[in-house]
């Protein structure tokens, strides 16, 4: 279980450093605000997509291991828990193509 935290924590730490990078915003350089907006906006949702979808495989995957295991009830909660997080990266994509 101390591996798959650690293989989500340096996941998360990766694909969010691509949000933090410093470079003068496009309009400062004679750029258009609104399609740097448009950009940033896309690529926090498809990080956070990503992240909840991978999140919910490995809590399905983790009800898998509790399950084979014999303790179901603890086994319940990560397989409620993965298929909620899979609901939830499914409906922040289909809200961002709806509002994009």
């Amino acid at each position: 279980m101390r591996n798959i935290k650690n293989t989500l924590m340096t996941t998360a730490i990766l694909l969010l450093s691509k949000l933090a990078h410093a470079e003068l915003p496009s309009y400062a350089q004679g750029g258009d605000v609104s399609s740097q907006l448009e950009e940033k906006g896309l690529l926090i949702t498809d990080t956070v997509t990503l992240l909840v979808g991978i999140i919910g495989v490995v809590a399905i995957a983790a009800s898998g291991m509790y399950f084979s295991s014999g303790n179901s009830e603890k086994g319940k909660q990560f397989l409620s828990g993965g298929l909620i997080g899979i609901f939830i990266a499914g409906s922040v994509y289909g809200i961002a193509g709806l509002v994009g």
